[in-house]
């Protein structure tokens, strides 16, 4: 991308931005990693002193909380990311890296052997993201590099 001064002001306040979204999502997540911990803590308690260990397999829904925040994390840095940059590819990727999210997150609520179809899916479809992205951005690298060869 070109390097004008517009540009370069908003590609610093985006990572001004992202940089912040970073630090609410830490604080998030260590909340929400500490608030499970009690919970499994306080149904382990339960289960040694009742023998009833229902309240143990509650505690696999930290995962689903995880992706949950990391999904709403993605599209709002999607959404940060285009006051950047509306390029295609650019959008693509961010746009791409949701939907692998939301996958994943989908794997984690089927049972087997589909949840672990659809998480591979899911990378395989993050990996292919990749190479058309990179291939995108190689195609405008090189036209870039053809344009400022003939102007000069």
């Amino acid at each position: 991308m070109p390097r004008t001064p517009e540009l370069t002001k908003g590609r610093e306040r985006f990572r001004g931005q992202k940089k912040g979204v970073a630090l609410g999502l830490t604080f998030l997540l260590l909340s929400l990693a500490a608030y499970h911990l009690m919970r499994f803590t306080a149904a382990g308690w339960n289960a040694a002193h009742t023998g009833d260990c229902r309240d143990l397999m509650s505690s696999r829904f930290f995962y689903n909380d995880l992706f949950t925040v990391m999904i709403f994390t993605d599209v709002v840095i999607l959404i940060l990311s285009l006051v950047i940059s509306g390029r295609y590819e650019m959008v693509f990727r961010n746009a791409a890296f949701v939907v692998s999210i939301i996958l994943i997150r989908f794997s984690l609520t089927e049972g087997r052997p589909y949840g672990a179809a659809l998480a591979l899916l899911s990378m395989v479809f993050g990996i292919l993201t990749l190479f058309v992205f990179n291939y995108h951005s190689y195609l405008r690298a090189s036209e870039a590099l053809e344009m400022s060869a003939t102007d000069h």
